[in-house]
C-alpha cells in the first residue's frame, strides 16, 4: 500500500503488471511467525474489498467498496486482483 483513506486506497502496481480500469481487488493482511530460519504464513484476513478507478503504470488508485471486520487497511497490507476481474480478462 502507498496510503489508504476512508474512502480510497493507493497501491504499488498497475498497468505495467497488468492491472486494469475497474478491477477489483481484495486487500489481505497476514500474519507470520518470525521463525529463525523462515517466516511461517499463520493466517490470512480480508480488509476490505476495492475498485481500481485509477490505473497508472506503476500505482492505482482504488475506491473502498465494503471493509471487513478485521480493522483499517495498513501499509504493509497486499492486494489481490478478485475472481470477477480475472474472469473478465480472460474471456474472449
Amino acid at each position: 500500500m502507498v496510503n489508504a483513506s476512508e474512502k480510497e486506497v493507493k497501491i504499488y502496481g498497475g498497468s505495467a503488471h497488468g492491472i486494469l480500469d475497474n478491477d477489483v481487488m481484495i486487500i489481505f493482511r497476514s500474519k507470520k511467525m518470525e521463525g529463525e530460519v523462515r517466516d511461517d504464513l499463520l493466517d490470512n484476513q480480508p480488509i476490505a474489498v476495492v475498485q481500481c478507478d485509477t490505473v497508472d503504470e506503476t500505482t492505482s488508485t482504488c475506491g473502498i467498496k465494503k471493509m471487513g471486520k478485521y480493522g483499517d487497511i495498513q501499509k504493509d497490507d497486499y492486494a489481490v486482483v478478485g475472481n470477477a476481474s480475472l474472469k473478465l480478462t480472460t474471456d474472449k
